[in-house]
């Protein structure tokens, strides 16, 4: 998981400053629990933490991890709106340019059928109409 919040803060500035300090600080929290967990219940040979000391350290890393993804997914979502805005305002502009090149084209070639074959502006109507 650390090694994906560094990835994703390497191209982000603004997610490298609120992302960076918190998952340095929950990296110390899963070491140290890690450590506790070795040192007191797997490679002890008696029991002699309180299960509810355990399961308090446990639960204070848990815990702290959980608000850690939740900060990561607020600023993620926050990115990816931003993103998604740039994105549609390039769509909107590159559609804008599309009707406009398509209006001049076509004014163009009404120009170029006035100049090249200007009798048959009448063709289709009643000769006897006047």
């Amino acid at each position: 998981m650390f090694r994906q919040v560094g990835i994703a803060t390497q191209s982000s500035p603004g997610m490298n400053a609120v992302l960076n300090s918190q998952a340095q600080s929950s990296h110390a929290a899963v070491t140290a629990t890690l450590a506790l967990a070795e040192r007191e219940v797997i490679s002890a040979q008696a029991l002699k933490l309180p299960a509810v000391d355990c399961f308090d350290a446990f639960t204070r890393t848990i815990d702290g991890l959980f608000e850690s993804n939740a900060q990561a997914m607020k600023v993620l979502v926050g990115e990816l709106q931003t993103r998604l805005y740039v994105q549609y305002r390039a769509g909107i502009l590159l559609a804008l340019l599309m009707v406009s090149g398509l209006a001049a084209t076509s004014a163009d070639l009404g120009v170029c059928a006035q100049r090249h074959w200007p009798d048959q502006q009448g063709a289709g109507r009643d000769p006897r109409s006047g």
